[in-house]
């Protein structure tokens, strides 16, 4: 099965005839047919006549209704956000997509990852971990290095030697002051008084 998104305010009449579902992202209307690939292929061409932007994706690049659930049901607490660590509370925790659906329905390489990954949809177990709010927020749809936080942040001992590298760094921070304090504390003052002034 697939979809079609069509992204119009108002679609043509020989459209009317079709299933078309209105959905919503973020206050923009747009309509949803689902089926075969070889009907939704003709409807995709007159499309592209009408000047009608579209998109045409696969049934499992279709993020599900359920997937939270679904989670919940096949995994075990206590849960921490994979991104940061925080621990979890089962009502507040939030259930993200690794590779997000709207980033997999065209994009050939975040597909791949999801094969090589043995994901048979974004709604896979393999691509759903446990996030906090303030992560989810700041993750949105960006995937950068967020795939690499998610799998590393599985393991315990990536945590201990994330602290462990923080509190190092801040150490030769601090140490690097006190340092540059010794040498160069009268300019430092004066600096400091010029900022205050």
């Amino acid at each position: 099965m697939y979809y079609l998104n069509i992204y119009t305010d108002c679609p043509k009449s020989w459209l009317l005839k079709y299933d078309l579902k209105e959905k919503y992202y973020k206050d923009s209307l747009y309509y949803q047919l689902k089926g075969e690939y070889k009907e939704l292929e003709s409807i995709r061409k007159r499309l592209i006549r009408c000047k009608i932007r579209h998109k045409m994706f696969e049934e499992r690049y279709q993020k599900s209704n359920d997937y939270r659930k679904i989670f919940l049901e096949n995994t075990s607490g206590p849960y921490r956000c994979r991104y940061c660590n925080r621990p979890l509370k089962t009502e507040y925790m939030q259930v993200d997509h690794i590779i997000p659906a709207s980033k997999a329905k065209n994009n050939t390489y975040l597909q791949m990852w999801l094969f090589i990954n043995k994901c048979e949809s974004v709604n896979d177990l393999r691509n759903l971990v446990p996030s906090c709010f303030k992560c989810n927020q700041a993750k949105g749809r960006k995937i950068g290095l967020w795939p690499l936080r998610a799998y590393l942040g599985q393991f315990e001992s990536y945590w201990k030697i994330k602290k462990g590298v923080d509190i190092g760094l801040l150490v030769t921070g601090i140490g690097l002051i006190a340092f540059l304090g010794a040498y160069y504390h009268e300019e430092i003052i004066s600096v400091i008084q010029g900022l205050i002034r």
